[in-house]
């Protein structure tokens, strides 16, 4: 099992090439979170039908990894946040998830 957490985002049209790189498996937030214990990574998707909107897929080991990263790492997470604020139009934490174990992700 694995814990995740999405997040939708609406995109500046001119900011998308600066979106991928912050939100890709190899950007800011997945060179943040790979500091912390439990980190599995970060997947990032886009809408075919609607352009510039992106969903991360953010993977934890268990809910309490991703907890103490926030509580270890919250003045570098919330810089990070500000930074990106700009590249967005609108953002929306969509939840929290444990996978079931039979996506075969975890």
């Amino acid at each position: 099992m694995a814990y995740v957490v999405l997040w939708r985002f609406r995109v500046r049209p001119e900011h998308v090439a600066r979106f991928e790189r912050a939100y890709g498996p190899h950007g800011d937030w997945a060179a943040l979170f790979g500091r912390c214990r439990g980190f599995i990574g970060i997947e990032l998707v886009r809408d075919v039908g609607v352009p510039g909107v992106y969903v991360t897929i953010d993977r934890w080991r268990i809910a309490s990894d991703y907890d103490a990263m926030l509580r270890e790492n919250i003045g570098d997470y919330t810089r990070l946040d500000a930074e990106c604020a700009a590249l967005t139009l609108t953002e929306e934490k969509l939840g929290a998830y444990e996978t079931t174990g039979l996506s075969g992700l975890s």
